[in-house]
């Protein structure tokens, strides 16, 4: 019998009470034991607390911890909370800021709000690259054990909008396997030239995967914009879509 997972000690800085409550709530329900939240309305009291006590997570609103700068705030939680996760969110930080913050401490930024299953996803990404244990689901829950096909069907599907049954989306995602990978014993046929959009996506997709998933910082380090990036994905899914079903 394996050990019962342990609880994850998660900081959460926001000074909207109620948005941090819920968010604490919707994560006691996926992590692999009830995590031991405790919630602080700003970067004062959060300083305080660290230094009374450890975390595995800090999660911080950046417009709460702005005073003087986000960059600042980041700075002063890391070197109090060291061996944790920092995580900003932000409702509007530009890729510049999204970089600046990153490069004060925090192991990612994302957008405000976001959906508690892609926070899981995204959270279990930085505990694998940064080796933190299974505190966020790890290797054998559920949600981390995902398959690839599962993880591409829910890219897609927030890519297109996707509000449909998920075994209809799944049953879709299931038919365009072909397009996005090939089999393990399959013979290598590829062209000796790829067409330009391939070389494309796959520059830009290589790019996501080195800054775990974070297209802020993937489109920072190609000197494109997000924006561009999602407009990108889109068509290709779209693209994808159309072959798959035709």
């Amino acid at each position: 019998m394996s050990a019962p997972a342990a609880s994850a000690r998660l900081l959460l800085i926001d000074a909207d009470a109620h948005r941090a409550a819920l968010l604490s709530d919707e994560l006691a329900l996926r992590l692999p034991a009830p995590p031991l939240p405790l919630a602080v309305p700003g970067l004062r009291l959060a300083i305080e607390t660290l230094r009374e006590d450890a975390f595995d997570l800090v999660l911080a609103d950046l417009s709460s911890i702005g005073d003087p700068s986000a960059e600042d705030g980041v700075m002063r939680l890391a070197k109090l909370a060291q061996g944790a996760l920092i995580v900003g969110f932000s409702e509007s930080a530009s890729v510049s800021a999204a970089v600046a913050v990153m490069r004060a401490g925090a192991h990612d930024v994302m957008p405000h709000p976001i959906g508690v299953a892609e926070l899981m996803v995204r959270l279990q990404r930085l505990e694998a690259l940064h080796g933190r244990g299974e505190l966020f689901g790890g290797a054998e829950s559920g949600l981390a054990g995902l398959s690839a096909a599962s993880s591409r069907m829910q890219a897609i599907g927030g890519l297109l909008g996707w509000s449909g049954d998920t075994e209809q989306l799944r049953n879709i995602v299931n038919r365009l396997a072909a397009v996005f990978e090939t089999p393990a014993d399959a013979p290598q046929m590829q062209p000796a030239v790829l067409p330009m959009w391939q070389q494309e996506q796959r520059i830009i997709e290589d790019a996501i995967a080195s800054f775990a998933g974070n297209i802020a910082l993937a489109a920072a380090a190609l000197e494109l914009s997000p924006s561009t990036i999602y407009r990108k994905r889109q068509a290709w899914a779209e693209m994808a879509l159309r072959k798959g079903v035709a």
